[in-house]
C-alpha cells in the first residue's frame, strides 16, 4: 500500500520553491506535511476509518519523499523520486544521497540504523510532540495538521531542535582539532552538565534507557564504517 502512494504531486515543487535555501528544514517539512491535506482532502474525516487508514499510509509514504526533498532544498541539489525496487529505509538514503552523476548504494550499516533509529523514535511515549499531536488532533483536525503540529513542536530547541544544537557543537569541536582546544586544556563540551545534551533529555528523565543503549551501539558501528572508508 505505502509503494502504491509513494509519488508526490508535482505541485509541492512550486510550494518547495517558493522557500529560500536558508529557511529551516523543520518549517520547511512541516509546511509540506500540512499542505498534504490540500491535495487529499478526503482525509480529514478522522470518523471513516477506510479515509484515516489511507491518510496514514499517504503519510508514511510521501514523508520520506518530502524528507528528502526539503533535505536537498537546502543544498541546492535536484530532487530524487521514489525507487520502488528499494525497501523503505533503503530508498529514504537513496532520495537524500544520490547524486545525479554517480550511482548510489547504501551501506547496510547506514540502512541498518536508520531503521533502528525510527523504530526508537517511535516508541517514544508522551513527550513534547508527541503531546501537541494529540492536541491538535482533538480538534478533529486531521492527521496531516496534526502531525505538522508535532514537527513545529519538535523543532524547539528544548526538544529536537537540542539535536542540532549537539551537531553544531560537535562541528565546532571538530574544526578546534578535536576534543582538546587551543590552549590545550581538555574539554569535554558534549557532556557539559548545563549544555545541550541535558536540555533535550526528556523532563524528569533519570539514567538511561534501553533506547540510550542501543543508540550508543549505532554510533559506535557508524564511527567504524566511517573510520574504515577514511583509510581507504
Amino acid at each position: 500500500d505505502i509503494r502504491d502512494y509513494a509519488l508526490v504531486d508535482e505541485d509541492f515543487k512550486i510550494i518547495l520553491k517558493s522557500f529560500p535555501k536558508s529557511a529551516h528544514p523543520m518549517g520547511i517539512l512541516s509546511s509540506l506535511t500540512s499542505a498534504l491535506i490540500a491535495f487529499n482532502p478526503s482525509s480529514v474525516d478522522i470518523n471513516s476509518e477506510k479515509d484515516f487508514y489511507e491518510a496514514i499510509i499517504i503519510l508514511l509514504a510521501k514523508f520520506p519523499v518530502l524528507a528528502s526533498w526539503t533535505h536537498r532544498k537546502m543544498k541546492g541539489l535536484p530532487l530524487n523520486y521514489p525507487n520502488y525496487d528499494l525497501s523503505y529505509t533503503d530508498n529514504l538514503a537513496y532520495m537524500i544521497y544520490k547524486m545525479p552523476n554517480k550511482d548510489f548504494k547504501a551501506s547496510t550499516t547506514l540502512v541498518s540504523a536508520l531503521n533502528k533509529l525510527l523504530i526508537l523514535h517511535a516508541d517514544h511515549e508522551q513527550n513534547c510532540s508527541t503531546s501537541t499531536v494529540r492536541m491538535v488532533g482533538s480538534s478533529h483536525a486531521g492527521l496531516f495538521p496534526s502531525i505538522a503540529s508535532g514537527i513545529s513542536a519538535l523543532w524547539g530547541p528544548l526538544h529536537g531542535g537540542a539535536n542540532q544544537a549537539v551537531i553544531e557543537m560537535l562541528e565546532e569541536i571538530k574544526a578546534d582539532g578535536g576534543d582538546v582546544p587551543a590552549d590545550g586544556e581538555p574539554q569535554r563540551r558534549v557532556f557539559a552538565e548545563d549544555d545541550v545534551v541535558e536540555r533535550g533529555a526528556d523532563e524528569g528523565a533519570e539514567g538511561e534507557d534501553d533506547g540510550q543503549h542501543h543508540l550508543c551501539a549505532l554510533l559506535r558501528a557508524i564511527s567504524q564504517r566511517a573510520s574504515l572508508e577514511f583509510q581507504h
